[in-house]
């Protein structure tokens, strides 16, 4: 699967903040696992480089 657009990642991220206050980092495991993502593909930056 593709890296997942922002309209995409959305929902999720949501539906893990629904849970209880958390921050992304905690839930990074989460949304590469939903999205099936490689090692590369979430690590990989967006043009600012961030």
């Amino acid at each position: 699967m593709p890296i997942p657009d922002y309209q995409t990642l959305m929902r999720p991220v949501l539906a893990a903040f629904r849970q209880g206050p958390r921050k992304v980092q905690d839930i990074l495991p989460e949304l590469i696992a939903e999205f099936s993502l490689t090692r590369e593909e979430a690590e990989e930056l967006i043009p600012s480089g961030k």
